[in-house]
């Protein structure tokens, strides 16, 4: 684990702009923290198999949408970091997880419906994104990558981190 963010930031192109997991984990609880730098609405959405989300706004600290069965979540965790979370039905079992930069005009709805071009240098910083087993966003567990393969210290029920 490191301390340092990603930065997600919109292209020029009028399109969705996201990030997301090929790998398909079990758990049904997404989780990541984010921080604003020029964009502040940002969406966690299932991109496996339900297409579950749930949408919020950090300048508001506001959960703006969220499919219907999803407990949304955004919470302050200091130097205007916000932990965003998203718990999926209990019949869902395995999840693909992507993290959108939505439109400034977003309202409601499919993240991956939220069309716009970005500046290019506008964006969100997004760290620590996990899926967990469970009802709740428990505590950032970080996974200890070495050079050449991959070691995962499973110290509670986390299994995803991209």
């Amino acid at each position: 684990g490191t301390t340092t963010a990603d930065a997600l930031v919109p292209s020029t192109t009028n399109t969705y702009h996201r990030i997301y997991s090929n790998s398909m984990s079990s758990g049904r609880v997404m989780s990541a923290f984010v921080r604003a730098n020029g964009y502040n609405k940002v969406a966690l959405k299932e991109s496996g198999t339900t297409g579950f989300h749930a949408s919020f706004d950090l300048s508001s600290v506001t959960l703006l949408d969220a499919s219907v069965g999803v407990a949304g979540s955004i919470v302050s965790v200091g130097s205007g970091w916000y932990r965003l979370s998203a718990v999926l039905p209990s019949t869902v079992a395995n999840i693909g997880v992507q993290i959108n930069v939505l439109a400034p005009s977003y309202v409601s709805g499919d993240p991956n419906s939220s069309f716009f071009a970005g500046n290019g240098t506008s964006g969100v910083f997004a760290w620590g994104a996990q899926v967990e087993a469970g009802s709740t966003a428990t505590t950032f567990y970080v996974l200890a990558v070495y050079f050449g393969s991959v070691a995962i210290r499973r110290t509670a029920n986390c299994s995803c981190r991209f």
